[in-house]
C-alpha cells in the first residue's frame, strides 16, 4: 500500500513536470507567429523550447511503474519517452536552421520568415504531439480496463492478447 501511494505520488509529480515542459514547448512554437514579420525572437525562443524539450524528457525518463503494472502499460509509458525524443529533434532542427538561415553580419537584410526556420521543428513538434496524445488516451484507458478487470502483471513476452 506505501509503495503504490509513493508510485501515484511520483507519477502526479512526473506529470506535472512534462506538463511544464510541454507549456514552454507551446509558448515557444506559438509566439513566432503572433509577429510573423519579425524573425528576431526566434532566437531567444528556441532556447525556451529547448529547455522545455530537456525538461520533458528528464520527466519521461523517470521510472513511473509500479510492479503490478501488466506489460502492455509498462510499454505505453516508455513510449512516452520518444515524444521527447521527437521534441529534442525538433530543438535540434531550430537551432540548425537558425545558424544556417540568418546571416551573421549585421545589418544584411534578412529574406527568411519564421515558417522557412521552423518548418522541421513544427514537424517534429508534431509528431511528438500525436505521441503524446495516443500514448496517454491509451494509458487512460488500459489502466481503466485493468482497473476493472483486476488484470494481473505479465510474467511473459508471449501474453498476447
Amino acid at each position: 500500500m506505501i509503495l503504490s501511494d509513493n508510485i501515484e505520488k511520483r507519477r502526479r509529480q512526473v506529470e506535472g513536470i512534462a506538463s511544464f515542459g510541454l507549456i514552454f514547448i507551446a509558448v515557444s512554437l506559438v509566439a513566432p507567429f503572433a509577429g510573423m514579420d519579425d524573425i528576431r525572437n526566434l532566437s531567444f525562443l528556441k532556447w525556451i523550447y529547448a529547455a522545455g524539450a530537456l525538461i520533458y524528457i528528464v520527466a519521461r525518463i523517470v521510472n513511473v511503474n509500479d510492479s503490478k503494472d501488466s506489460l502492455r502499460l509498462r510499454r505505453l509509458r516508455r513510449q512516452e519517452f520518444w515524444a521527447g525524443v521527437a521534441f529534442c529533434f525538433a530543438a535540434f532542427f531550430w537551432f540548425y536552421n537558425d545558424m544556417k538561415y540568418l546571416p551573421a553580419t549585421p545589418g544584411v537584410i534578412i529574406m527568411v520568415g519564421p515558417l522557412k526556420i521552423l518548418h522541421e521543428t513544427i514537424l517534429f513538434s508534431l509528431v511528438g504531439a500525436f505521441l503524446q496524445l495516443v500514448t496517454s488516451w491509451m494509458i487512460s484507458f488500459r489502466m481503466k480496463k485493468e482497473k476493472k478487470e483486476g488484470v494481473q502483471p505479465d510474467k511473459g513476452a508471449n501474453n498476447n492478447r
